[in-house]
């Protein structure tokens, strides 16, 4: 579910742990001092546990097992656990990096302690906590969700006494094509409900996952016979669906995505792409990129689907802001793909300071613009709260500081070909949500701040000339972050305000245009 940044793909089942754990009458032993609970018990009537902390020794039959999404572990449930229809008979066991094997409809014990993880009730899996009681346990029927209230608090308790457990959904419409998680986002198909914006709350929304081959669904599709576990992460409810196969989908092409036309004569293209861990075939020392190394076959239709997507979907763009990709060698590959090579893209990249290695980096049309200059623009900041890769700087003052970016921003002069006419673009990949809201609000603030100060700079240095900022901000519209950009009134939102495209006005975006849909419709586990 994970506590790793996302996506969080465990490749390696270590069989010899499975041999060792799932011992029949193995497990007493392991269990002394633990509490024997029931599922019931540790779920509690409310959103979360009273056993929070307690080792204890549960029973359960597996219900779906997990390791090659963005969860990894396994649920247990236990049919008919107590009268009490407020208490869910479901559970999910988090394995940890034990990665052990376990197989629906078995029987078994879990050891280990009771956790809240973002009012997800989970057990975390023991050292050797995993007994095997038997290798048929009972047939576990589906539960229906088909109830599902429009508001999110009444939804929240609708759903919470099935928490865990094997659910069944309705017919259900497609409002969130799949991403790049693997995950599709849904309504019920009998609802008026086309398309939610993210200030629109509307507690029927359900994700849909499924287990080692992801669905292909787009937009207005519609899903038929989606069963699985109903699990929560990220403040998200979503159905772990165990055999994706099962699910019929019904696409309508009528509600996808449409492409953005190519530029016309006089118009300047600007595209925001979000790479989302595009890494090289190099495991190196020195970085945390072993998780994420692709295998030849997964690079190869990775390059050839992000290609098409900015080709197609975005209408090959006169540059392009980019995020998360480990090296320079990437976008040189990238931009020799076929649906690429005729529009002429140079590659730019310098690398940064984040462990994994993802890094901000552009491509450009030779045949439109020209380069005149490329830095990359790094903070320092005195406050030490606000330490986002960890590193000691000075600042222009001689004061010994931190460095305000993992991810320095990356700032390029251009001209057009043909003409005087020339543009600055500042392309970002701002610190992650990763920790909380609260935990990491001040640090984007605070990069934002220095992202007015680069386009003051900007300003001064060449009055009149526009000044773009883009790239993946990891916020919202309504943020704080955002409102520091655009509060001063030096930066315009083009989603909120589309005058900006006068001459010698400067533009912030989050995010200028939506290439991932285009992308997961090329490359994904299991698809052809």
């Amino acid at each position: 579910m994970r506590r790793s940044s996302r996506p969080g793909f465990r490749l390696l089942i270590l069989l010899a742990a499975f041999s060792a754990s799932l011992l029949p009458g193995d497990g007493l032993a392991r269990a002394q001092g633990a509490q024997a609970a029931t599922i019931c018990q540790i779920q509690g009537a409310g959103a979360k546990t009273a056993m929070d902390g307690r080792l204890v020794r549960v029973e359960g039959v597996v219900t779906g097992a997990f390791g090659g999404t963005d969860i990894d572990g396994f649920f247990i449930q236990a049919p008919g656990c107590d009268a009490d229809a407020a208490t869910s008979d479901g559970l999910w066991i988090f394995d940890g990096s034990q990665d052990v094997t376990v197989r629906k409809g078995q029987r078994v014990a879990v050891t280990g302690r009771v956790a809240e993880h973002y009012t997800l009730t989970e057990v975390q899996l023991g050292k050797d906590g995993l007994e095997l009681l038997g290798e048929d346990g009972p047939v576990v029927e589906p539960v229906m969700v088909d109830a599902l209230p429009p508001d999110p608090a009444q939804a929240a308790l609708y759903l919470e006494p099935f928490e865990g457990m094997w659910v069944g959904l309705p017919i259900m419409r497609v409002v969130g094509a799949t991403n790049g998680y693997g995950e599709t986002y849904t309504v019920p198909a009998d609802s008026d409900v086309e398309r939610l914006f993210r200030a629109t709350g509307d507690g029927r929304r359900m994700g849909v996952v499924a287990n080692g081959q992801w669905l292909r669904a787009d937009h207005g599709d519609r899903l038929e016979g989606v069963v699985g576990n109903l699990n929560l992460t990220f403040d998200n409810w979503k159905v772990a669906v165990g055999d994706p196969t099962a699910v019929k989908v019904w696409p309508n092409g009528s509600l996808r995505p449409g492409r953005f036309a190519p530029a016309k004569d006089g118009e300047l293209t600007v595209g925001s792409y979000n790479l989302e861990n595009f890494f090289d075939l190099l495991d190196e020392d020195g970085k945390n990129d072993t998780e994420w190394t692709p295998t030849p076959e997964r690079y190869a239709c990775e390059l050839a689907g992000r290609a098409h997507s900015i080709a197609e979907g975005l209408g090959a763009p006169h540059v392009v802001g980019l995020a998360e990709i480990e090296t320079k060698r990437v976008l040189q590959d990238l931009v020799a793909q076929p649906a690429l090579a005729p529009f002429h893209y140079r590659p730019e990249l310098i690398e940064g300071l984040d462990e994994r290695g993802i890094d901000v980096g552009l491509i450009y049309r030779e045949d439109k613009l020209r380069l005149l200059s490329l830095e990359q623009a790094q903070g320092c900041i005195l406050d030490p709260k606000i330490d986002e890769p960890g590193i000691r700087c000075t600042t222009a003052g001689g004061e010994q500081g931190w460095t305000l970016f993992a991810r320095p921003p990356l700032l390029a002069r251009f001209q057009v070909l043909g003409t005087r006419e020339r543009f600055t673009l500042i392309a970002n990949h701002f610190k992650s949500k990763r920790g909380g809201e609260d935990a990491t609000v001040a640090t984007r603030r605070a990069q934002a701040a220095h992202l007015l100060t680069l386009v003051e700079r900007q300003e001064r240095l060449e009055p009149g000339v526009p000044v773009i900022v883009s790239g993946d901000l990891n916020d919202f519209e309504d943020s704080d972050p955002i409102k520091t950009l655009t509060g001063s009134g030096k930066l315009k939102d083009p989603h909120a305000d589309r005058s900006w495209a006068r001459r010698g006005t400067s533009t912030a975006s989050s995010s200028t245009a939506s290439a991932n849909s285009w992308t997961s419709s090329w490359c994904r586990p299991g698809w052809s």
